[in-house]
């Protein structure tokens, strides 16, 4: 799709704009506003640079990518000679996959679930990278006699769900004490 073209579309419709009508594909408008032309045929036609710097805050605000975090649940046991060193183990296996650009975080959240997060701005480079540390923490605690249950799978959650599945993970422990 032609810059040109893609913006004499935007600006035969501009008694219609809509936010849907004017960002049909993040990467067609980020090639129309990418282009010092654009904006000349911008206020050459109706408007002013006040418009286009009001515009651009806004492109840039909407566009702006966003950090996703991460989470999958998991539940390791070992209830052979190993025990808890076996557990150990894998997961010190597992943080062996911790990188800047997946940086991985193992918390147990109540024995023996562990939630196993990340940030990334990448989701399915995420979900993928959770998936290999769970095969991971699989194949080093079976070597061992142990077991690795995947109670949820990698999803994105947000602040509000992590704390409240932590809360619940505490009253369960509460509750079984």
């Amino acid at each position: 799709v032609s810059t040109q073209s893609t913006w004499e579309a935007v600006v035969s419709t501009q008694s219609t704009w809509t936010w849907e009508a004017v960002v049909s594909t993040q990467s067609t408008w980020e090639a129309v506003v990418s282009t010092q032309s654009t904006w000349e045929a911008v206020v050459s036609t109706q408007s002013t640079w006040e418009v286009k710097e009001e515009l651009m805050e806004n492109v840039g605000r909407r566009l702006a990518p966003t950090v996703c975090k991460l989470r999958a649940d998991v539940e390791l046991t070992c209830y052979a000679y190993q025990g808890i060193n076996a557990i150990k183990k894998c997961l010190k296996a597992a943080d062996e996959l911790d990188s800047k650009s997946f940086p991985l975080d193992i918390k147990l959240v109540a024995p023996p679930l562990y939630a196993i997060t990340t940030q990334t701005m990448d989701k399915e480079g995420g979900i993928e990278k959770i998936n290999e540390v769970i095969a991971r923490i699989k194949e080093e605690i079976e070597q061992d006699g142990g077991n690795c249950k995947v109670k949820e799978a990698p999803r994105i959650v947000s602040g509000r769900d992590e704390t409240a599945t932590d809360a619940d993970a505490e009253n369960a422990q509460s509750a079984a004490d």
